[in-house]
């Protein structure tokens, strides 16, 4: 049986579509810093309020990967002090209960001391933070912020488009067929 691992913002919450409108209604154009005091200052608001993006085919696909005896993790960047916060959010939109939820900055750490073998995520610098520190295969799940990603570096010399193969999946139902396989 395969031990996998979800990204949660961007992946299965409507991360991205939360920050534009919560821009749009403060007024912010430029400056990240209002956004991020508000949510630091309303995160039960933030973090509860995000819409699902996964579709029921999406769901099946992780149940039925449950149900098959698979191990699930879901792994975010999450703030550490809403982990209830997310659990119920997960439980709200009727997402599969996993063996655990972890929200870390590192996710490359995360996922190797879990033993996850297959990893989907929405954000090319997570999935390479990944690829770089664990054994772990990372899907990049196609969305229209991940699809022109350059990875800079000072040294011109060494950046480039891709530098590591990064498989991409059109949705979870997609990257739970590698997961079956």
């Amino acid at each position: 049986m395969t031990v996998f691992s979800v990204d949660i913002d961007g992946t299965v919450a409507h991360f991205n579509k939360a920050i534009a409108d919560l821009a749009k209604s403060l007024g912010v154009t430029t400056d990240p810093k209002p956004l991020d005091d508000w949510i630091v200052d309303h995160q039960t608001d933030f973090w509860s309020g995000l819409d699902d993006m996964s579709s029921v085919e999406d769901k099946e696909a992780l149940r039925a990967a449950v149900n098959d005896g698979h191990t699930l993790h879901y792994i975010s960047r999450r703030p550490s002090t809403i982990t209830a916060l997310t659990i119920e959010w997960l439980q709200r939109y009727d997402y599969p209960s996993p063996t655990s939820v972890h929200l870390t900055n590192d996710k490359g750490h995360m996922t190797s001391f879990l033993r996850s073998e297959l990893h989907v995520d929405d954000l090319v610098p997570h999935a390479a933070q990944i690829v770089a520190s664990s054994q772990t295969k990372v899907y990049l799940i196609r969305r229209p912020w991940n699809q022109h990603v350059v990875i800079a570096d000072e040294d011109e010399s060494r950046s480039s488009s891709y530098n590591f193969d990064l498989p991409m999946v059109g949705s979870v139902e997609e990257f739970i067929t590698f997961v079956r396989a």
